[in-house]
């Protein structure tokens, strides 16, 4: 499995995000953690992208925390996350992307469910 490159490339404002939407799970940080993150991208697995092996486009998804402040450029990196921004998170246009050398996670899209919680959680302000 690919994962793509290491170049930060800047987050275009995305327009096909759904106005409304049925997320799988309530739409809190622990969740898209727990459900989407921890799973997908920060494993520890040989083939997760952003685990201690992994460190693709320097982001380090592996630890809750961490993760968190990643996601929204408070270490130091890029923000992926604009709180109550979702249409222009990078995160929300690599999700949605139908260009495989974009989209994350690598491999196969997520669910729309999926989708839709990590979509709400970003329009409600990306608490912690």
């Amino acid at each position: 499995m690919a994962c793509g490159d290491d170049s930060p490339v800047e987050p275009l404002c995305i327009d096909t995000l759904p106005e409304s939407c049925e997320a799988a799970y309530p739409a809190t940080w622990d969740n898209i953690y727990r459900f989407v993150i921890a799973p997908r991208c920060g494993g520890s697995s040989g083939g997760s992208c952003h685990g201690p092996q992994g460190l693709k486009g320097n982001l380090a998804l592996h630890e809750k925390d961490g993760s968190y402040q990643a996601l929204l450029g408070m270490d130091g990196t890029h923000v992926r996350v604009l709180p109550a921004d979702a249409a222009c998170s990078g995160l929300m246009e690599r999700l949605t992307t139908t260009d495989d050398t974009r989209r994350m996670p690598q491999g196969s899209m997520l669910d729309a469910g999926d989708i839709c919680a990590v979509q709400k959680w970003i329009e409600e302000g990306a608490n912690p």
